[in-house]
């Protein structure tokens, strides 16, 4: 195994390369395009890792394991050649069939990445798996990452983010107290170097985000009826349940997001590394590896 060498990066679009026309372009949804046209959605600070961690050539093929709202899949839309998305919960893709439809390079899959078969007729199809926050909710992590590298093509890039904590914080069912026990099933599904590292919010963004974010949240889902439990899929949480009611707001939830979005900006890569010299659990990790 070679470790990739990984470092703190300038934000960079989500591809690099020249500026061509169609799908891989390297620009991407206009700001009103953003505002009013993308799915509705949370202020997606995660899509942040992905601007600073990976790097992708114009006109890739791209699949993404839980995309959630959509929002990613629709700013990859722009840029990719095509991209693929991947989700257990069939009202989630449902919804993303409606919501992207239109966009002509956007496919929806409605499966289970754990189960063997899975990715057969997807074998050597993609330049890049990713999964955002979405790993920690896999009950059969193994079987889910030798499936995703079977859909990559030889020196693909498997891209995967999660929160990697324990009980009690811990709210999916996949977490890892130990290196040795994530190198494992990296190795076994095929892949060839791989790198494990912890990010975290810079001081300044995390002053921004949680004073602009987590902090109207905080006091808004106070006066909300939760679900029960930790919602484990996309259509589960609350925001899906009540999308019909929420998208009468979109625009003007999307304009506070860009908002959140430039403060952040202002103060260079929101994301830093975190030593794990200590260790991985109660990190936030990023799994890099190469086919």
């Amino acid at each position: 195994m070679t470790d990739i060498q990984v470092e703190n990066r300038p934000l960079e679009p989500f591809v690099s390369g020249q500026r061509g026309k169609g799908a891989g372009a390297v620009g991407g949804p206009s700001f009103w395009r953003r505002v009013w046209k993308s799915p509705l959605h949370d202020y997606p600070v995660r899509d942040r890792i992905l601007k600073q961690y990976l790097r992708l050539a114009p006109r890739s093929s791209v699949l993404e394991l839980g995309p959630g709202s959509g929002f990613t899949a629709f700013c990859m839309s722009c840029r990719m050649q095509n991209v693929t998305l991947v989700d257990i919960a069939s009202h989630t893709i449902e919804d993303l069939r409606e919501q992207l439809g239109s966009l002509g390079n956007v496919y929806c899959i409605h499966g289970d990445t754990t189960q063997p078969g899975f990715g057969d007729d997807l074998a050597g199809r993609f330049d890049v798996a990713y999964g955002m926050d979405v790993f920690e909710f896999i009950p059969k992590p193994a079987e889910c990452v030798k499936n995703l590298v079977k859909t990559l093509r030889p020196g693909g890039q498997l891209f995967l983010t999660f929160p990697n904590f324990g009980p009690p914080k811990c709210h999916g069912v996949t977490y890892f107290y130990e290196r040795e026990d994530l190198d494992r099933i990296l190795r076994d599904a095929g892949l060839r170097e791989w790198s494990v590292f912890s990010v975290r919010l810079n001081s300044y963004a995390q002053r921004i985000f949680g004073i602009f974010h987590e902090w109207p949240l905080s006091i808004y889902r106070k006066l909300r009826t939760e679900p029960k439990g930790v919602p484990q899929t996309y259509e589960a949480t609350w925001a899906f349940a009540n999308r019909g009611r929420l998208r009468r707001y979109r625009g003007l939830l999307h304009l506070y997001w860009e908002f959140i979005d430039l403060l952040i900006a202002l103060g260079g890569p929101a994301f830093v590394l975190r030593s794990t010299t200590d260790g991985i659990i109660s990190r936030q990790l990023v799994i890099v590896g190469r086919k």
